[in-house]
């Protein structure tokens, strides 16, 4: 407010004309806050969409759908669709939160990946990893790898806070992983960064994964 400046007006009229001004300008406190689904939304929009630019045919949904009965911390995702949790949308870990919509995205950005790697069209099934886990493993390893290259700030945060992200991850089921084995996974490929390219080590790591057993 222009009073904070030291401009003071002896006349009360020019004083409501500021105060009115004041509260309408872009750069109000009440303008600028944002709900906890609006930062969410804008996460996505600015963060998360552009990691995958460059891997065609990959085309992500721009809205956001938020289960607001789900307090769990989930996502899901299918062509042109991405739904939340109220739980992601809770959570007060912003590189977390980015990983997660990342992963999603991934979801619809495997096969295409796999095209570029000339691997086929359908993830295949393994005797002791089915093709619903391997797909879990490909939707990490993608959203670490991306996020590496483009967010290494954040990469770091969740590099150091993998504690928390497997314990969110939670236990095996038939279609997951257990989370211990997903950070055991995207901690291979992140070992395998420190002695060649980050691109190498994205497609051995990928292909490991495609073929694993």
């Amino acid at each position: 407010m222009l009073l904070l400046l030291g401009i003071l007006f002896s006349c009360d009229e020019h004083h409501s004309e500021n105060q009115s001004n004041d509260e309408d300008s872009p750069n109000s406190a009440e303008s600028q806050s944002e709900t906890k689904e609006e930062k969410l939304v804008d996460l996505y929009k600015v963060s998360v969409i552009p990691l995958f630019k460059d891997i065609p045919d990959v085309n992500p949904p721009v809205e956001i759908e938020i289960n607001t009965e789900d307090l769990n911390i989930d996502a899901g995702a299918a062509s042109g669709y991405l739904d939340v949790s109220q739980g992601l949308v809770d959570l007060e870990n912003e590189a977390i939160q980015i990983f997660a919509l990342a992963h999603e995205v991934a979801h619809m950005a495997t096969i295409p990946q796999a095209k570029i790697f000339n691997l086929a069209e359908t993830i295949p099934k393994g005797n002791v990893t089915n093709d619903y886990q391997k797909a879990e493993y490909l939707a990490d390893l993608m959203a670490v790898h991306l996020i590496h290259l483009k967010l290494p700030e954040t990469f770091e945060l969740i590099q150091n806070d993998f504690e928390t992200l497997q314990e969110i991850l939670g236990a095996e089921t038939f279609t997951h992983p257990s989370g211990e084995n997903r950070i055991l996974s995207m901690k291979l490929y992140i070992d395998d960064c420190s002695s060649k390219e980050e691109i190498k080590a994205f497609e051995q790591r990928f292909e490991t994964i495609w073929t694993m057993n």
